[in-house]
């Protein structure tokens, strides 16, 4: 028994006296960035052909975000951006700060952005035509203390992405947007095969129809696979009378391999009697090139759903 105990409390002692290690986290500082809009009135030159950004009120675009790439961070900051006394900062992000009580850090790109995502203010680089107007040109510096919160002083200016070259941005790709066209034709043949003008009547097109009828349709028209605006596209306002249905899409021209394609609808009398836009055929297109199917010399889509022009 008495063995036993002094096994006991021997591994006691050795518990006891194992030191506990402690999770040990880096210093960390927390970093503001005090934001100085230069005035583009104020010294620029050629300043009547400035403009910032606005929105389709005229109003200038407001930045909510900042983007702030540091050398050393896997990814850019990107702090709210807030108004204080007429000043812009940001939130603060926190840094790691060495052993030795202070760590540089080195900003390659600052960026203001607004509720879309959109850069509307910038820091040009060092030796781009815009840097001789801030004081404070990326690539820069600064050093953050252990034992002091960090505000660092940063110039921007209002931002045009057709301005990119100005700012020094080798790195913006600038979207140059086209919005192309196609137009389609159509003609529904009632013979008799299989359906007659009778069939027809008292539907969408009308009364006291021919054999042959315009085609009402609509077009359903995406871009890799993704609606465009305004699609889907109908001619029921003219009940395909008189002109042809015309789409329009944007292309992206700096950007190859984009597909179109071209859902053609037709308002058809369906096997239950019902009229409804069934799906009758796909046409596709890529980046600026003409469908994949002949088109006329006007460069419209003829076609005639039904018999009528068979031999």
């Amino acid at each position: 028994m008495k063995k036993l105990l002094l096994v006991f409390l021997a591994t006691a002692l050795v518990f006891g006296c194992q030191k506990k290690e402690k999770n040990v986290t880096p210093n960390q500082q927390d970093v503001v960035f005090g934001i100085t809009q230069v005035d583009p009135g104020a010294g620029l030159k050629s300043t009547e052909n400035w403009i910032c950004p606005t929105d389709g009120n005229g109003d200038l675009l407001v930045p909510v975000t900042a983007e702030i790439k540091i050398v050393g961070s896997p990814t850019p900051f990107t702090p709210a951006v807030y108004s204080l006394d007429g000043k812009l900062y940001t939130q603060a992000i926190k840094l790691p700060v060495g052993n030795s009580g202070q760590t540089t850090y080195t900003v390659t790109r600052f960026l203001l952005k607004d509720a879309s995502g959109t850069t509307i203010m910038a820091t040009p680089t060092t030796g781009s035509d815009y840097s001789e107007y801030v004081g404070v040109t990326v690539d820069f510096t600064f050093d953050v203390n252990k034992f002091a919160k960090k505000q660092v002083p940063v110039d921007v200016l209002c931002f045009l992405p057709e301005e990119y070259t100005n700012f020094g941005f080798d790195w913006f790709i600038v979207t140059q947007t086209v919005v192309r066209e196609k137009c389609f034709f159509g003609d529904i043949c009632l013979n008799g095969d299989p359906y007659s003008p009778a069939d027809y009547n008292n539907s969408l097109y009308g009364n006291s129809l021919g054999v042959d009828v315009p085609a009402i349709m609509k077009i359903v028209v995406k871009k890799n696979g993704v609606e465009v605006p305004n699609s889907p596209f109908n001619n029921e306002v003219t009940l395909g009378i008189g002109s042809p249905l015309c789409v329009q899409y944007p292309d992206d021209i700096n950007v190859a391999g984009e597909v179109f394609t071209f859902d053609l609808y037709i308002w058809t009398r369906l096997c239950d009697g019902s009229f409804d836009y069934e799906l009758f055929d796909t046409f596709t297109a890529t980046d600026d090139g003409a469908l994949n199917i002949p088109v006329g010399a006007d460069g419209v889509l003829d076609y005639v759903v039904g018999t009528c022009n068979s031999g």
